[in-house]
């Protein structure tokens, strides 16, 4: 990559958002305290919200990741993990943040919480 080539950056959540708590005594056991698997029919998931920390670009929710209009079957990934959507957040200049925001989470009965999701970042030289 040039020195001076801009870098883009492509943040994919990847459908399924798992947040699980393991008992101590029986390691194949556990209580999900949230599943979600972005199914949503390209809506944000109820009792989800965002929040904007730098620039205008909003999570999207479609099927893998960003395809420019000229190329639209150019995804990186090519799909979601499963199901057909997944969160997305994509912008082609440096600095946008934004927050993907769970509803609550009552952890007081959990043991040892566990996040475990799916992410893809996708990294190419704007000259190529």
């Amino acid at each position: 990559m040039k020195p001076t080539a801009k870098k883009n950056q492509l943040c994919i959540l990847l459908c399924t958002l798992l947040l699980a708590t393991t008992p101590a005594t029986f390691a194949q056991e556990f209580e999900i305290f949230l599943y979600e698997g972005f199914e949503h029919g390209g809506q944000r998931p109820p009792g989800w919200s965002e929040q904007f920390v730098q620039g205008s670009r909003i999570w999207r929710y479609e099927d893998g990741g960003y395809a420019p209009t000229g190329a639209p079957t150019f995804r990186h990934p090519p799909n979601a993990y499963s199901g057909d959507y997944n969160a997305l957040f994509q912008d082609e200049s440096i600095g946008p943040k934004r927050r993907l925001i769970t509803p609550a989470i009552d952890f007081r009965t959990a043991i040892k919480p566990t996040l475990v999701f799916w992410h893809a970042m996708d990294e190419w030289d704007q000259s190529t």
